[in-house]
């Protein structure tokens, strides 16, 4: 008896641990038609399977029609039809209820705010010129009532106007006044505002009067320059060039302008200032940093025989470079069983029954008469190919027709014939 993943196959002739995948199976030399979502179909059923001859036995078999219906059957796909009947339309893939499309009502008002004239189903018809449908709480009904009786507002204008209260119930508008209202601009004296408030005309701003042609006749600032405070500087001029810096609600202050490749350097308890800077590297008028030269030669250090060696000091420079050669053996030599034949290792000799193959990267192959006919393989997580070196994630993966005089699956013996089994082909649900 064979054990594969297991060193204890029982009474089974070939007792695997694990999961099998075969390309054809055979059961007491019958072959199994069905696939395995087929017969995976059988999983969980404990009773008896349906078929023609006992389908009655727990199946309707036929549908009768009741009433109002019609049609029906006892074999294949049945129909049941819904008959016709006033204001209602039969189709062939819906029912619909007659709408009226002409005609007039009489009704003004009623509990649903519909009416069913000989056209069809309507909303009430009788209202008159301006009158609109509303509900009555009252009353409980919809009833015809006028816009006035409401309380509704009247009146007209052009679109984008600003709208405003001509009376009571009415609203109007006047060409003076244009609202944008994608930009959020009111316009005054022209429709097309440019600005959030664009006005075509003189006006008066708290005590500023400017006239129609943006001449200021009235208002004036504080007669001092404009204080951080207020938005301003704090300053009547600034020095070209030069770098602003704030100081709270004081006029700002002044960083005298940088010479040719200096840089700005910051300090926490005083005025920044620009520096020149030095050391190992240099910035030019037009921004170019130069690094100070090293020992260093530029070139290119290693080989396959040259192994680089550099030397780099605590500023992170490459103070020296160089290489050391190294030397190996070349071709390699081959001993004790193993040979290398076109640049194939290969082991040698004979294994008995007492030989162990043990790898924890490469599998284990046994081939026919040529490396093509593969016929045992062991990969290194255990699991075995039969005429096949990939057996993926199946503990035994067989590429070829397998024969079985018994089937267990996870120990369950399989008592259904290659011929019962075969009633599965063709069934997906």
């Amino acid at each position: 008896n064979i054990g594969l993943g297991t060193t204890n196959p029982g009474a089974y002739r070939l007792n695997v641990s694990g999961s099998t995948n075969l390309n054809t199976l055979f059961l007491n030399g019958a072959l199994v038609t069905a696939s395995a979502s087929e017969i995976n179909l059988l999983t969980g059923h404990t009773a008896t399977l349906l078929d023609s001859a006992n389908v009655s036995n727990y199946a309707t078999t036929g549908v009768t029609a009741g009433d109002g219906l019609t049609d029906g059957g006892t074999v294949g796909v049945l129909t049941l039809n819904i008959g016709a009947g006033s204001g209602i339309t039969v189709n062939a893939n819906n029912i619909e209820i007659d709408v009226s499309t002409s005609g007039a009502g009489v009704l003004s008002s009623s509990n649903s705010g519909l009416e069913l004239t000989s056209d069809g189903v309507r909303l009430l018809g009788g209202c008159g010129n301006d009158e609109i449908l509303s509900w009555n709480e009252g009353s409980s009904i919809w009833e015809c009532t006028s816009v006035s009786g409401l309380g509704g507002i009247t009146g007209s204008g052009v679109a984008t106007q600003v709208a405003f209260f001509k009376g009571t119930n009415e609203i109007g508008g006047n060409s003076n006044l244009w609202w944008n209202n994608t930009l959020s601009r009111l316009g005054i004296g022209l429709s097309d505002p440019l600005y959030t408030l664009h006005v075509a005309g003189s006006a008066s701003i708290g005590g500023l009067i400017v006239t129609d042609t943006g001449i200021i006749t009235a208002g004036s600032w504080m007669g001092a320059d404009i204080a951080v405070s207020d938005g301003g500087t704090g300053r009547s001029s600034l020095t070209q060039n030069a770098l602003l810096l704030g100081d709270g609600t004081n006029p700002v202050g002044l960083v005298n302008p940088p010479l040719a490749g200096q840089i700005l350097i910051g300090n926490a308890s005083s005025t920044p200032t620009f520096t020149t800077v030095s050391g190992d590297a240099t910035i030019s008028s037009s921004g170019v940093l130069t690094l100070s030269n090293t020992t260093v030669v530029a070139g290119t250090y290693g080989s396959d025989t040259q192994i680089p060696i550099v030397s780099i000091d605590a500023q992170g420079r490459i103070n020296s470079a160089g290489y050391a050669t190294i030397s190996y053996q070349a071709p390699l030599s081959f001993a004790n069983g193993i040979v290398n034949s076109s640049n194939t290792i290969i082991i040698g000799g004979s294994f008995d029954r007492f030989t162990t193959l043990s790898t924890s990267s490469f599998g284990f192959l046994i081939t026919g008469s040529s490396l093509s006919q593969q016929a045992f393989y062991v990969g290194s997580n255990g699991n075995i190919g039969l005429g096949t070196t990939n057996p993926g994630a199946y503990r035994l993966n067989v590429s070829g027709s397998t024969n079985l005089n018994t089937l267990f699956l996870n120990g369950a013996l399989v008592t259904a014939s290659a011929s019962e089994i075969n009633l599965l082909t063709g069934h997906t649900a």
